[in-house]
């Protein structure tokens, strides 16, 4: 585990723990913060408010250059709306094709971008105000993505990638993507893990 979120505390705080021992910092209008109502486990979840713009974000740090190498990334949502281009995840500098990125497109479709390429997955479906658990990874020796929505890998199968990302710099923001928006909604229990995590439906 290279980063771990579980987003509880005190309602309405704006301080999030990082048992990795990341820095996350509220940023935008509206910041996320913690809300004791809504939670998949512990005391709260992280919500993102209606607005364009909330994310966290952290310093680029070793943990995640995702190269050439396993991964996994995993979270909880609860949407607030059905989602529409709801930027849930960005590593690496802002220009696109040296970054990771994951949107959720619409209410069946997620889309990762690695590098210069967009992935498109097709899933089941993700309605508003109901959670599911995400999980995207990337198994290094046999160079594929596949997502996973509550256990279930996507119709599309695994995507074989072409190249690799330079995501050796920037910042890692969550719940947001620059090229599509911010995720509406609530966020619970974020982990990056440096193993692939599954390879079939689980």
């Amino acid at each position: 585990t290279k980063s771990l979120l579980h987003f509880d505390g005190t309602d309405g705080s704006k301080t999030f723990t990082d048992e990795a021992g990341l820095i996350w910092t509220p940023q935008g209008t509206a910041t996320p913060e913690l809300d004791t109502a809504q939670k998949y486990f512990g005391t709260a979840s992280g919500l993102w408010g209606s607005l364009y713009g909330p994310y966290l974000d952290t310093p680029w740090a070793a943990r995640w250059d995702l190269g050439n190498c396993d991964w996994t990334f995993e979270c909880f949502i609860r949407p607030s709306s059905t989602p529409s281009n709801y930027g849930l995840l960005h590593v690496g500098p802002s220009v696109s094709n040296d970054s990771f990125a994951v949107v959720i497109v619409n209410a069946t479709t997620i889309r990762v971008r690695y590098g210069a390429s967009n992935y498109n997955f097709t899933v089941p479906t993700i309605a508003a105000n109901t959670w599911y658990h995400i999980g995207i990874t990337h198994d290094n020796a046999g160079e594929t993505i596949n997502v996973y929505v509550n256990g279930t890998g996507s119709a599309s199968n695994p995507k074989t990638v072409t190249e690799h990302p330079s995501t050796d710099s920037g910042v890692t923001t969550l719940g947001y993507d620059s090229s599509t928006g911010s995720f509406r909604g609530w966020i619970d229990e974020f982990r990056m893990s440096n193993t692939v995590r599954w390879t079939e439906n689980f």
